[in-house]
């Protein structure tokens, strides 16, 4: 039986404060519920561009390669996971980062773009894998990545 977050020490309480900055990020960016993006002065072409890098991002992701996903990221980008401690910086950073969800057992699943507006997209997914190669337990995480966009590459992604 997979482990839900909840019965994860600590990280549920992590899970629910992201909640609540989620919800403001989506409100202080302009996002209505329905994805819309209303910001006053807002391009249109912006917010396409940022679902168009988003929509490559989740393909390279299901494709579980650490190279296509890391060549969407500029050479300055910075990857944090704040649960977890870690950073990664650069381009090189981010291909070894990604690396570690290409190998056996583990899956990236469940990933949908839950906000998109100007140049910022959240994105939800479900990370499962198991405990190890000896117990098989199976276990899942869901969260969050919050994606910064600049001049058609991602910035920055922040983790929770």
């Amino acid at each position: 039986m997979a482990r839900t977050i909840r019965e994860r020490p600590g990280v549920w309480r992590r899970v629910k404060r992201l909640g609540a900055v989620v919800v403001l990020l989506a409100v202080a960016s302009g996002a209505s519920a329905c994805g819309r993006d209303v910001s006053p002065g807002s391009p249109s072409a912006v917010r396409g561009a940022t679902e168009s890098i988003v929509r490559s991002w989740i393909a390279a992701i299901q494709a579980t390669d650490p190279a296509r996903v890391a060549a969407l990221y500029s050479e300055d980008a910075v990857w944090v996971d704040e649960a977890l401690g870690d950073r990664f910086s650069g381009r090189a950073g981010v291909e070894r980062g990604w690396g570690i969800f290409s190998l056996p057992g583990f899956e990236v699943r469940g990933l949908e773009a839950v906000a998109v507006t100007g140049d910022r997209a959240v994105v939800r997914w479900t990370l499962a894998g198991t405990e190890s190669p000896f117990s098989g337990r199976p276990w899942e995480v869901t969260g969050l990545s919050v994606l910064e966009i600049a001049d058609g590459l991602i910035r920055a992604e922040t983790v929770y």
